[in-house]
């Protein structure tokens, strides 16, 4: 049976499930696609175990047919194609690729008993979010994934869901993101799991590239299944429990500083230079109505220093110590023109926080301090 239809269309829908194969993995039928064509569309199915994906677009020709190849084969034939036609013909376990160009070629097949069932069942009810909403929950929580697989409830973001609202956080134990957005986004009941950010990465990024205002997901005991348009991602939640973010957030604070976001960001990089590579140790000394930053490297004797405006309302001079790359990470994710910086003690954790009038979203980023040693 041969199927025809445009180059980009296929490569649309292989490029939104080819980066969930694996890129090592001992269970080798996961390295493939599978291919299934029925009722003038074809579908490609891929996952890693935690997540599974899928993505469909219509196809010229008749009957149904069924395949599994080698992805990244696939995704780099495909890719070096030229523009026009291609006609797909899978008989005998193999599958057939030639396009209007004259170019041809043959991929075989695998046993498809092998690759994993999709896990589409079981959920109750749809729920609908915005996807600029989406995007700020993700973006302004996934960066402070920990990267420590020993504790595997840190290594996904905490989704929590209410009526009142709907929110992510995330936290690695040296920083902290969150933020939640109100009662339009909530939904009917209280639900609270944790999802692995590449998974919310890319749906985030998927719902963008094909131009959708909202994303639909649902949930059943054990996956999180997102949908935009015939795009389909299933994501293993990952097993808790989370710790008590909460309890870790300072409500009071002695000290406060406002300060030009833009002007820290490029001062915090420029004095980075000068600090140690492996702490990473800037220093912030606050004093009146200015902020100077300060980093020095005694193993090849260098230092650098500058002092910037800054509103800092405290009873006494104060500076404290961060990791550059941490602060530069959270500055870069804030948008907007001043930031206000909530602090008690040199050793006591930080709130980095967007300074808003009328805010559409609650954010919170925190920032442990580094120990200055003198």
């Amino acid at each position: 049976m041969s199927f025809t239809l445009g180059k980009d269309f296929l490569m649309d829908i292989i490029q939104k499930t080819f980066p969930v194969v694996p890129a090592r993995t001992s269970l080798q039928v996961l390295y493939n696609f599978k291919i299934t064509i029925e009722a003038g569309v074809i579908t490609i199915t891929a996952s890693d175990l935690d997540n599974f994906v899928r993505a469909s677009t219509t196809v010229e020709g008749s009957g149904e047919a069924e395949i599994a190849v080698n992805a990244k084969k696939l995704f780099e034939i495909i890719r070096e194609v030229e523009n026009g036609g291609i006609t797909l013909e899978i008989e005998n376990n193999a599958l057939h690729i030639s396009s209007d160009s004259g170019f041809s070629c043959q991929l075989a097949g695998v046993d498809l008993r092998e690759f994993p069932y999709f896990p589409d069942s079981g959920y109750a009810e749809t729920y609908t979010i915005s996807t600029p909403v989406f995007r700020g929950l993700v973006e302004k929580s996934s960066f402070a994934v920990s990267k420590d697989e020993s504790r595997a409830s840190l290594c996904g973001v905490l989704w929590e869901c209410s009526l009142e609202r709907i929110g992510m956080v995330a936290t690695d134990g040296h920083r902290l993101g969150a933020s939640f957005a109100g009662a339009e986004n909530g939904i009917p009941q209280d639900i609270s799991v944790i999802v692995s950010p590449k998974s919310l990465q890319h749906i985030q990024k998927t719902a963008e590239i094909s131009g959708v205002d909202a994303i639909k997901y649902a949930f059943n005991d054990k996956h999180v299944v997102f949908t935009v348009d015939t795009f389909t991602l299933s994501t293993k939640i990952i097993d808790g429990p989370y710790p008590d973010y909460d309890k870790g957030i300072p409500k009071e604070f002695l000290k406060t500083a406002i300060i030009d976001r833009d002007l820290l960001h490029s001062v915090v990089r420029r004095v980075s230079i000068f600090a140690n590579r492996k702490t990473q140790l800037i220093k912030l000394a606050f004093s009146g109505n200015s902020l100077e930053v300060s980093a020095a490297n005694r193993e090849i004797i260098a230092e650098g220093k500058q002092t910037i405006p800054a509103l800092y309302t405290g009873d006494e001079v104060h500076t404290v110590g961060f990791n550059s790359a941490y602060l530069l990470e959270i500055l870069s994710i804030i948008n907007t023109p001043t930031v206000e910086f909530r602090m008690n003690t040199q050793v006591s954790a930080v709130l980095v926080l967007p300074v808003i009038e009328e805010p559409t979203s609650d954010d919170v980023f925190l920032i442990m301090p580094l120990r200055i040693f003198e």
